[in-house]
């Protein structure tokens, strides 16, 4: 068995779309079987987790090296095609967070990367391979021991640092640089339009340093 979990961060399957793509459903799991040529069969199998199991019909038996390139470039393809068709990509479960997220790729033409496995709604901007912006949804408590549960927070960079943090919504950035970056609160304390103009002075910052360094 091969976990397809890392395939799939951020995405939400649709199960009305996997019954149209082929998929059939048996004690509760949906399963998708493909001859992937006269020896191999493929069987992806859908429930709280993604899995793909191959089997070789000349050795009676499942495969056990599934990232062979010859045999990845075989099941690979289809795991997209899969993911493209019957998923839908949820970027982040926050409604201040996703008007950021359509904020920076309308104005910047600048996607979130996710690079974080086991944290897949960690999404971070960059201009020029730096960083200027980062959503995530953290423990409250790592930025305000009085608090408690999930909240998400933007981290952005400003040369203002001490002033902002005595502002409502505002602290010193989590995992990040506290001397020059600062974690925002996306729990609507903090007027979105007001977060706009801090994305816009972190990515010059960014930009301008950055500029700056490749010249000299």
């Amino acid at each position: 068995m091969y976990s397809l979990a890392a395939f799939f961060v951020n995405y939400q399957v649709d199960y009305g779309k996997l019954k149209e793509y082929g998929f059939i459903i048996e004690n509760n799991e949906y399963i998708f079987n493909k001859q992937l040529n006269d020896n191999l069969t493929m069987k992806i199998i859908i429930n709280k987790d993604i899995s793909l199991y191959i089997f070789d019909r000349d050795f009676n038996d499942e495969c056990l090296n599934y990232e062979l390139s010859y045999l990845k470039n075989m099941w690979v393809n289809y795991v997209n095609d899969i993911k493209e068709k019957c998923f839908i990509l949820v970027k982040y479960n926050n409604k201040q967070a996703l008007e950021i997220d359509n904020y920076i790729k309308e104005k910047y033409k600048i996607d979130a990367e996710f690079m974080f496995s086991k944290f897949p709604h960690f999404g971070v901007y960059k201009i020029n391979n730096k960083w200027f912006s980062m959503i995530m949804d953290i423990d409250y408590r790592l930025i305000d021991k009085n608090k408690s549960g999930q909240v998400y927070v933007i981290n952005l960079k400003n040369d203002n640092v001490e002033n902002l943090i005595n502002e409502k919504g505002f602290y010193k950035a989590y995992h990040m640089n506290k001397k020059y970056w600062i974690s925002i609160c996306l729990d609507d304390e903090v007027d979105i339009n007001k977060i706009f103009s801090l994305i816009d002075k972190s990515f010059e910052l960014v930009y301008f340093l950055n500029k700056k360094q490749f010249s000299s």
